[in-house]
């Protein structure tokens, strides 16, 4: 798990990814995640309880409260 708040990532230009998932709020656990967060905007265990599950919803832009993504990961904070 990262405890930065962004990543510097060197390339030909300095850029600056966000580390931590905007569904469950959670910081990123490895470089699936990191992948997950820059590509759909969520970590890929939210990607995978909710994009797939509620389609639809996902395209429109509706999210899951962040309640409602830590309940579904069993994870006690």
């Amino acid at each position: 798990m990262f405890n930065k708040d962004e990543l510097v990532v060197m390339r030909e230009n300095v850029e600056k990814l966000k580390t931590d998932c905007e569904v469950c709020g959670f910081y990123a656990r490895d470089i699936e995640d990191l992948k997950s967060i820059y590509d759909e905007g969520a970590c890929s265990e939210c990607v995978l309880n909710f994009k797939h599950m509620t389609w639809n919803d996902w395209k429109k832009g509706i999210r899951p409260t962040r309640e409602a993504a830590r309940a579904k990961m069993n994870i006690f904070t």
